[in-house]
């Protein structure tokens, strides 16, 4: 299983990347840092209904511009374990 942690994924491009590379390789798991909006959790977010469905697509509270993303602490140790930057994971 790969881990790959995407910002922007609300946004057009992010949301066809997303969708790209999860149809590219069957193995890759997407981790959306996805700020929530007012009375709306991150996955629940309407930008990412279509990704929504799909159980390799995560979108996790945060906020890139808040000390600590903002994110509760389970996501923060999920992603200090798992994400790796500039190297593959095997």
């Amino acid at each position: 299983m790969t881990d790959i942690l995407l910002t922007g994924a609300t946004g057009f491009l992010g949301r066809v990347l997303a969708r790209e590379l999860m149809a590219a390789d069957p193995d890759v798991h997407v981790w959306a840092l996805v700020r929530p909006a007012p009375g709306c959790a991150a996955a629940d977010r309407p930008e990412l209904a279509a990704l929504a469905g799909n159980p390799r697509f995560h979108a996790v509270a945060a906020d890139l511009g808040v000390p600590g993303l903002g994110s509760c602490t389970h996501a923060r140790t999920h992603a200090r374990t798992h994400a790796r930057i500039g190297s593959k994971r095997r």
